[in-house]
């Protein structure tokens, strides 16, 4: 009997045979889930991917970046990925929901720099570290001399000189030792003449034996450039390479960069210098929300996304006390370049924005000598520019969603 009457207490315990049950029932619902996103669902996103799924809609990609997302398909198809010094076909990647970097194709020819644009958190740096291996892609391809991403990464990372956005260097080592270091890396035979050869290039010979952990930020930024391009890797990648460096070393860098190209080895440069990249680049591409938005040569671009000119016109110093005939003179221009904006306005100076992108040079010119003319007491002289490379990526970066500049957490 008093078994029975315990038997009977622990069967009649409140809710245990029901959590229990519960318990088994979520157990294989999540388990069925589990398996649907992991043998089904996944798989069908990465082939959608590939198959530009998560690209813009084909009424909202650049004729250009479409044209080059075409030739690209092309070399790949016919194996004559050889063409270009580098092709990168559909790169992706995502973080959870997160998109980095989207279905970005392009081509990089032998002997040229290919500029890669973009405000922070439009997947330039993403994009460098999957081709570098610090990041795993989540789909697409990348080419280099008949070697591939995907097939044989160890001989397609041999390839490649990096020089990383934030400085890689241990701080014990003097810089000459982490350039040999990378030269005995990459198989050079005359390490410590090829060495000697990049410090100097670099503006670093004096310096060469100091611990790097010593050097300034500029300093390091030249350092770590030189072990990027040391042992004549097929391509170069620089991320904002110049970032902290003084003018005159930047400017320096650039005659490097330019040896570096007539050379036939082929570069990727990342820079926020419009400066920069016009005088190193010979085409670039500007990334938005992980895409490229368009591509093209300097000029090119500027005429495709032409905005108008800026008029600039410096003053006399007679101007300084002839108020009412500057009002004058803003009036005649402001009538003439029709439609025209005053810019901004100084003692000594004015400028404006005419908004016409399709008046000619001849026309501009013209108008502007008449004015000179007929205000010769007032403008001492005067300046026309088109629209600047500056102007182009600030347009398209207005397109840039906010909150991307964060980094997303793996």
């Amino acid at each position: 009997m008093i078994m029975e009457n315990k038997t009977r207490e622990v069967v009649h315990i409140a809710g245990l045979g029901q959590e229990l049950f519960y318990l088994l029932l979520v157990t294989g619902i999540y388990e069925v889930i589990l398996l649907l996103v992991e043998v089904v669902l996944l798989p069908m996103r990465k082939e959608c991917m590939e198959l530009g799924g998560t690209c813009q809609p084909p009424g909202q990609i650049d004729p250009d970046v479409q044209e080059e997302n075409t030739r690209v398909k092309e070399l790949v198809r016919t194996r004559a990925t050889y063409q270009d010094a580098l092709v990168v076909e559909n790169f992706a990647k995502m973080y959870g929901n997160f998109t980095a970097v989207a279905d970005v194709s392009f081509g990089v020819h032998h002997g040229e720099c290919f500029g890669l644009l973009g405000v922070n958190g439009a997947g330039k740096t993403t994009t460098f570290r999957m081709l570098t291996g610090d990041e795993r892609k989540t789909s697409g391809n990348a080419y280099i001399s008949g070697s591939n991403l995907a097939n044989s990464g160890r001989e397609f990372y041999s390839r490649i000189g990096y020089c990383p956005q934030f400085d890689g260097i241990i701080g014990v080592l003097s810089g000459l030792e982490m350039v040999s270091l990378f030269a005995r890396l990459r198989g050079v035979k005359q390490v410590k003449k090829e060495c000697a050869e990049w410090m100097d290039r670099v503006g670093l010979s004096d310096s060469k034996d100091v611990q790097c952990r010593n050097y300034s930020g500029g300093m390091k930024r030249r350092l770590s450039a030189a072990m990027a391009l040391v042992g004549d890797p097929d391509i170069v990648l620089l991320d904002e390479p110049t970032s902290g460096v003084d003018p005159v070393s930047r400017r320096e860098f650039w005659k490097i960069i330019m040896a570096t190209k007539a050379s036939g080895r082929a570069i990727i440069l990342t820079s926020h210098s419009m400066d920069e990249i016009e005088a190193c680049c010979s085409r670039l591409g500007i990334m938005v929300n992980g895409r490229l938005q368009c591509l093209g040569g300097v000029q090119y671009l500027k005429s495709k996304f032409a905005q108008g000119f800026t008029l600039s016109i410096t003053l006399t110093q007679e101007a300084l006390t002839l108020n009412e005939e500057i009002d004058g003179l803003n009036l005649e221009i402001l009538e003439k370049f029709d439609p025209c904006m005053l810019k901004d306005r100084h003692a000594t100076a004015l400028e404006y924005h005419i908004q016409n992108a399709t008046l000619l040079w001849d026309v501009l010119f013209g108008k502007m000598e008449e004015v000179k003319v007929k205000y010769e007491k007032l403008i001492a002289e005067y300046s026309i520019t088109e629209t600047t490379l500056e102007q182009v990526f600030i347009t398209l970066a207005r397109m840039q969603r906010p909150g991307r500049d964060v980094a997303p957490s793996v």
